[in-house]
């Protein structure tokens, strides 16, 4: 779950870029070589450190866990979102 949930910020960011049409060079999935892929998995590993540290204490509690999974992934969309950069 928590390697997911960046994975799935990182595709919904990513569709929206794609859907806009402009600035595909912020779109964190693009590109079918095995660099791309490391890339983003070394990405997605780094941000599911502190989502795996939050969803530690709600271990034992499936719908709480769930609810913090999906806050979790609006989270990390939100910031990839916030992180753009536009060069003009």
């Amino acid at each position: 779950m928590a390697i997911a949930s960046p994975l799935d910020a990182a595709l919904i960011h990513s569709y929206c870029v794609y859907e806009s049409g402009i600035r595909f060079y912020n779109a964190q999935i693009g590109g079918t070589d095995v660099g791309a892929i490391v890339h983003l998995i070394n990405i997605c590993s780094v941000a599911a450190v502190p989502t795996f540290l939050i969803l530690l204490p709600f271990r034992r509690h499936a719908v709480l866990r769930w609810v913090v999974w999906a806050g979790s992934i609006f989270f990390w969309t939100a910031m990839l979102f916030h992180l753009e950069v536009a060069i003009r």
